[in-house]
């Protein structure tokens, strides 16, 4: 599930499997209209506190942009939506787990 790594200063930050963010991020765009990036992040990264908005979008920007590739969202004003394959998907796996 989760694992550790090094980062700046021998801090140790929790690192949350790709596909596992992925899965937490359509399962929140699927109960809401639209979600801007950063509320993005706080459904990947439900244990971690970012210091900033803006540091929580740059923290899941890769994994919203290969979703958004992947067609499983689409941008929408103000935020993303998910698309029809994207609920496909998390009804696949019948949701997350946090």
């Amino acid at each position: 599930d989760f694992c550790l790594s090094r980062g700046l200063g021998d801090v140790y930050k929790r690192q949350v499997p790709v596909e596992q963010q992925r899965l937490r991020i359509l399962t929140a765009l699927a109960g809401a209209q639209r979600l801007p990036m950063s509320s993005m992040a706080y459904a990947a990264f439900p244990d971690y506190d970012f210091r900033s908005p803006q540091g929580a979008a740059l923290a899941v920007s890769a994994t919203v942009r290969g979703l958004t590739d992947d067609g499983l969202v689409i941008g929408a004003s103000h935020g993303y939506q998910i698309s029809s394959t994207g609920r496909a998907l998390i009804e696949q796996h019948g949701g997350v787990q946090p």
